[in-house]
This record gives C-alpha cells, structure tokens and sequence, in this order.
C-alpha cells in the first residue's frame, strides 16, 4: 500500500487492511466501487451517511484516524454506565465551506495529509478552517487533539483565537526531543488557566493522559505564554518539573495544553477521548484511572456548549 492508497482509505473511513468496506460495516452497509484496480473505495460520500442530530461536530480530513473516537464518546460513556455526556456527532469535510449547527467543534488526531512538510502544514489551508475560525471567534467551543492541536497553531487559531494573515507563526510543534514517537501515560499539572471547560476544583491537581506522537514539542522562539493559557503542563513523580520521560516531548515549560486568552480555543497534545473510562488506563487493574479526567474535559466542553 501506498501514501496515496493510505490517505485514501483514511478519508473513506475505511480500516487499513484490503477487506472491502461493505464487509467491515455489516450494519451499515454501503456500496463498493473502484476507481482504479487493486483498490476499493465506498460508493457515495460516507459522511452524509453518518450525519445525525449533534452537539459537537469533528472535523475530517485526509489521513486522520481518531475523528470515530471523538465521535463515539457518548456510546462509550453510555455502555460503561458513568453518566451521560448528552449530544450526539457529526463527521464535518475538510472541504466544507461552514461548520453547519454545531456547539462545539473538535478538530481530533491523527496524521493528516501524511504530516508532509510538517503536521498540520496542509491541513491549516482546508475551507474548513476558516469557517472553525470564525465558529471561535463568534464564541463557540473549538478543541484541537494531537494533529488537531498541530493544525490549529499552523492555522494561527493558537494562541491568539483567530487568523491573522498578516500575523507571523508564533508557536510551533516540532519532532520530539528524544526523536522518537512517545506512546505513554504521563502525569500533567491542570494549570489556572482561562479555559472554559475545567472547573477551578481541577485547578493545581494533578492528572493522567495518555499521549501518542512524534511532533509535540511546543516551541514559541520569543513569545512568553501567559500562565492563563497555560492548561496543562507535564510534571515529575514528585510534581516537580518534568524531565524525559515524564515529559515525552521536551516542551518550553513542559506544556502541553494551552488556550486563547478567552478560553474557548483549547489545543492539546494528550487525547482525553482515550481518557473517558477507568478501563482505557493503563494501570486500571491496579486501581489507577479512577474519575477519568478526559470525561472531565469533555463533559467541561459540552456544559459550556450548552451554557452559552
């Protein structure tokens, strides 16, 4: 399989093997064409399929691959009996001139157009992001996950909460320090921050998020980041500061989640949608994970969605 084929299934929806889509999706079945030999792609445009009444809208985009778990969240919660989260989601095309009647938008992880150039490079130029732009600056709820966090700061959404094109890139998130991709449980420090989605009783405390990337070393050459961005940042076993591996990336400060000054645009390097239940930890089975702080964030992001 190619880069090309890979993008390909990716935007389908597809799973990276060769068993045909309709096989895979035996309760949703959709039809299969070719559109060149050796390789199969859905008939017709899978998101219209999946478009269903919604709270919070995912954006997609050639290459990502965790825009279903941002989107299955509630089902999750639901099945494990810890509350409900409430809405429902959409699939939003990176080519999509607006984000259409949602309450929040979450631009999730993954690897979008190959990370060519540098992650998120192409993706900021989607037409999609103009319409996420103007979603944040009209006061909705934007969060960038991973490769979402990485193309909202080259789309200059972060730190500043909207596009300037005559503005100069402030932020970067560049190749881990170890140079390595980094798949671990780290501990993060919750900030007093601006953010609308973490209630001041999370404030100082002291959480667990998993991590998985090559690219999340923030950079910011000559700009300071004000404590009331800073959401999360990487610490010690001792709270301390955080030195490798506790911190996988090698971060100024040791950030790793930071807002805009209204604390609407939320960009982060941990995946909370890998966070909403105690079994997705890693140490559950040693009591570890209770009170999943992903669900926290989450269910920060739709009471505020709701509240405004």
């Amino acid at each position: 399989m190619n880069l090309h084929d890979l993008g390909a299934r990716l935007v389908a929806g597809s799973i990276l093997d060769d068993q045909p889509v309709a096989d895979r999706h035996a309760r949703r079945p959709v039809g299969v064409e070719r559109d060149r030999p050796g390789r199969r792609i859905p008939a017709g445009d899978l998101r219209r399929d999946r478009v269903v009444p919604v709270e919070r809208g995912g954006r997609r985009a050639v290459g990502r691959d965790q825009d279903l778990d941002v989107r299955r969240l509630r089902e999750r919660l639901e099945d494990a009996e810890v509350g409900a989260l409430g809405g429902e989601g959409r699939l939003l095309w990176h080519g999509d001139a607006t984000v259409g009647d949602v309450d929040a938008v979450v631009v999730p992880g993954g690897f979008a157009h190959g990370d060519y150039l540098r992650p998120g490079a192409i993706a900021r130029f989607s037409p999609v992001m103009s319409a996420v732009a103007d979603f944040a600056a009209a006061g909705g709820p934007v969060v960038g996950i991973c490769n979402g966090f990485q193309v909202l700061v080259e789309a200059g959404v972060l730190p500043t909460g909207n596009i300037d094109p005559s503005s100069k890139k402030q932020l970067s998130l560049i190749h881990n320090q170890s140079a390595k991709f980094e798949c671990r449980w780290p501990q993060v420090e919750v900030g007093k921050s601006a953010c609308k989605y973490i209630t001041v009783e999370y404030e100082g405390t002291t959480q667990s998020l998993p991590v998985a990337n090559g690219e999340g070393r923030l950079v910011a050459p000559g700009l300071i980041i004000p404590d009331s961005q800073v959401v999360l940042k990487y610490v010690g076993p001792d709270g301390g500061a955080a030195s490798y591996p506790d911190d996988p990336n090698g971060s100024l400060g040791g950030i790793t989640a930071i807002c805009d000054p209204s604390g609407v645009v939320l960009g982060m390097m941990p995946h909370p949608e890998r966070a909403i239940i105690t079994e997705q930890h890693e140490g559950w089975r040693r009591g570890n994970g209770q009170n999943p702080f992903g669900a926290v964030i989450f269910r920060g992001i739709v009471d505020h969605a709701r509240s405004i």
